[in-house]
């Protein structure tokens, strides 16, 4: 605790006196990310200066959650509370790269802080991925996203392909979506240069390229999931003076696996805008903002479907009591998964201090995984297999 108010404390006066050149981004949105969110503490003997230091430390803690909350989802959360409240939660200060105090109110007592917190993403994988919290049906897709457009004027839209030949690709909302993903912990692939080395061949080396087969390019790319749509800026009718138009920008998402070659997920998103010579809002930031929002609501069901296919129901459950200390269950679950051949994924399902349960896709039967579970050796503790049923198994740490 010691160590992390002096570090907060180094923090708070680079606050202070570097503000001016601090800056929030100097790297991809795949590592870093920005959360505004608000702290509070009360205010004791009068010390405000003690009481805005805490409330800035809980709104890292309120920044760090809303990372964890962008990288797996709820249910994990809910699932590895106990172990994100010990290892996560509390320990901002090996997360935030930086902040910045926005706002402080002082009211009955307390001190409330509005803040920009940075928060380190890659950091927080490897941390999230030691502790087994980050699991392969939670781990987020490569995405290749391909985006058709139709401007006002067009009785049609332009596919994605015809764009790239004509050196319009990517568009504001193919942009948007793709920034977006990442920022929400995707992968995207298939930048415009990416694409054109992709499609070039002997015959054609050089756009314009004819129309591609898209599920040997998604194939090619290396993606999991193709996202196909389309961007669409119409005319409302409506108008103000005789330069300023009412417009509705639209843009919808499909999401598609490559391999099992099913729809996951869809989404849309459509608002309305003015634009003209005399002000208003520009096409492009209203496709984006469009886009943004579609990208936000695909995301949230893409991944309700990728961890649906990242377990089966042959999965069996596996129940673990007397755990005691949290460091002998996260124990069991690295020597689950590293250690017994046959275990390819291992989600967790519910916890608390006491128990936990989680789904284990194993090769074998359940019985050939009772018997290699207590055939391992653990450091502390051991376990006894107290019930094997036909898909599921209860297990007990024991005294060594």
């Amino acid at each position: 605790m010691l160590s992390r108010k002096k570090s907060f404390l180094a923090l708070l006066l680079a606050a202070i006196f570097l503000l001016p050149s601090t800056g929030a981004g100097a790297a991809g949105p795949s590592k870093l990310r920005t959360f505004e969110v608000t702290g509070g503490s009360r205010i004791f003997s009068g010390n405000v200066t003690n009481a805005r230091q805490q409330a800035i430390s809980n709104a890292w803690d309120a920044a760090v959650a809303r990372a964890v909350l962008s990288l797996v989802s709820s249910q994990a959360v809910q699932a590895n509370f106990p172990i994100l409240a010990q290892t996560v939660y509390n320990q901002g200060e090996q997360f935030v790269e930086n902040f910045q105090p926005l706002a402080e109110s002082q009211s009955d007592g307390f001190v409330r802080v509005l803040v920009q917190v940075t928060v380190n993403l890659d950091s927080l994988k490897e941390r999230l991925i030691e502790y087994d919290i980050l699991t392969r049906a939670e781990q987020k897709p490569i995405l290749l996203v391909l985006l058709d457009q139709q401007a006002a004027s067009d009785e049609r839209p332009t596919e994605w392909w015809s764009l790239l030949n004509e050196g319009r690709f990517p568009s504001a909302a193919q942009q948007a979506a793709v920034n977006q993903l990442a920022a929400l912990g995707f992968l995207p692939v298939g930048g415009a240069q990416t694409l054109v080395e992709m499609l070039a061949d002997s015959q054609n080396p050089y756009p314009p390229f004819p129309m591609p087969d898209i599920d040997r390019l998604a194939e090619v790319s290396g993606a999991q999931v193709l996202v196909t749509g389309s961007s669409v800026v119409r005319l409302s009718g409506n108008s103000m003076g005789r330069f300023l138009e009412a417009y509705e920008a639209g843009v919808t998402l499909k999401a598609v696996g490559v391999k099992a070659g099913r729809e996951l997920a869809s989404a849309s998103h459509t608002l309305k805008f003015v634009a003209g010579t005399e002000g208003g809002q520009t096409v492009e930031d209203a496709l984006g903002q469009a886009a943004a929002a579609a990208a936000n609501e695909l995301a949230e069901k893409l991944m309700a479907s990728w961890r649906e296919m990242g377990s089966t129901k042959d999965d069996l459950r596996l129940r673990v009591v007397n755990i005691r200390q949290l460091k002998n269950l996260v124990d069991f679950r690295r020597i689950l998964k590293d250690e017994i051949s046959g275990v390819n994924a291992l989600i967790p399902r519910r916890m608390t201090d006491r128990e936990a349960e989680m789904a284990v896709a194993y090769s074998g039967s359940v019985h050939e995984l009772a018997r290699l579970i207590i055939l391992q050796d653990y450091a502390g503790f051991g376990v006894k297999v107290n019930q094997v049923a036909d898909k599921s198994l209860e297990v007990e740490f024991v005294a060594p």
